[in-house]
């Protein structure tokens, strides 16, 4: 073994216990939204795969044989019209966000980032910032609620068509 054998081994050792211990402060990060936001993205393509599986002929099968993304899925979903501009607009927001969290692992999902996802929503979005704005983890759980309850909508108007004896979705409340 040469003495630049041992020089490249040591510089390797070096560089994987910096990476490691990166790794290990990324894992230990406390107040950190990028895990919540991520699987809030997952979350929502699976309301997505439900919606789709349910009103596309043949859904559930297209949807594993087609290996389509979550940025086709939100086209689909535009172009069926099973939910608002608004839901699309926060659901490409999301996408934008969580991809940018997957290329960069020091990416944290800031205020603004809260704001980008949450304000398409306007005034359900401003009741929120005024209710829960002191924190910004708080303020991004109640966002991610309001979209889940707008994509829950849509998935009971598409598993339920007909309202329930004795009343009617408006009078549940969901319309």
């Amino acid at each position: 073994m040469t003495e630049s054998d041992d020089t490249q081994r040591l510089h390797a050792t070096k560089f994987i216990d910096d990476e490691v211990d990166d790794f290990l402060r990324l894992l230990q990060r406390q107040d950190d939204l990028v895990p919540e936001t991520i699987r809030f993205h997952l979350i929502t393509e699976s309301q997505i795969d439900r919606l789709l599986s349910r009103v596309l002929p043949r859904g559930r099968n297209l949807l594993k044989k087609a290996r389509l993304g979550y940025f086709q899925k939100v086209h689909l979903l535009e172009s069926l019209g099973f939910t608002d501009d608004a839901t699309l607009l926060v659901l490409r927001v999301l996408n934008k966000v969580r991809n940018a969290c997957a290329h960069d692992r020091h990416r944290t999902i800031t205020r603004e980032d809260v704001w980008s996802i949450g304000e398409p929503l306007g005034d359900q979005f401003n009741a929120l910032q005024k209710e829960h704005g002191d924190s910004v983890n708080t303020l991004a759980l109640h966002v991610f609620a309001a979209v889940f309850g707008r994509l829950s909508l849509a998935v009971y108007r598409v598993e339920h068509p007909n309202p329930p004896k004795g009343g009617s979705r408006a009078s549940l409340g969901v319309l």
